[in-house]
């Protein structure tokens, strides 16, 4: 069910994540990675109805 939700949310959302974000082959660091999944869950949580603050 989790599963489903991020899918639909990446779906509905993907177009206004910047373009460099998809094309980006570089290897990311572990900071950039815990910054990026901060800010999709906080999105993704909120779009749920779930307060996390």
């Amino acid at each position: 069910m989790v599963l489903q939700h991020m899918f639909d949310f990446i779906n509905l959302y993907q177009n206004q994540f910047p373009d460099e974000m998809w094309h980006d082959t570089r290897e990311a660091t572990d900071n950039e990675v815990d910054v990026l999944l901060m800010t999709l869950m906080l999105k993704f949580f909120s779009e749920l109805g779930i307060s996390l603050g």
